[in-house]
């Protein structure tokens, strides 16, 4: 899986002060797998250093959000992981949370973050 390559988008020496980081890097992981699977894609899609298409473009900003909110790591962080500058994470984290205005979209992020966050195992939606 071309996710286990992507470790070196995201330097971790950049976090060896922290004592979490290797499970900040497992929690990453954890997050773009997560989106990946309710969206019917690959995690290689959301790594990818293109754009993409609109659908993978929004999937990877909904992973961003998730890691930066539920994960709890700064812009920076998050920015190198997915191989993208900080400003890019704020534009999505700023898209994501004027999307969760419409309830549905709320309910689901809560439950994507829950899934992400170990607490729910069934796929969101059903």
């Amino acid at each position: 899986m071309l996710l286990r390559g992507a470790i070196m988008l995201f330097d971790l020496s950049t976090l060896r002060s922290r004592p979490d980081h290797q499970a900040t890097a497992q929690a990453f992981y954890r997050v773009v797998q997560v989106i990946a699977e309710e969206e019917g894609l690959r995690p290689s899609d959301l790594m990818a250093r293109t754009r993409g298409l609109a659908p993978i473009a929004a999937a990877r900003q909904t992973a961003m959000y998730l890691c930066h909110v539920a994960v709890g790591r700064s812009l920076t962080d998050v920015g190198r992981f997915f191989g993208r500058d900080r400003t890019t994470v704020a534009h999505a984290c700023r898209m994501i949370e004027d999307r969760r205005d419409d309830t549905a979209v709320d309910l689901r992020l809560e439950a994507l973050e829950r899934k992400c966050l170990g607490g729910d195992e069934t796929r969101i939606g059903e």
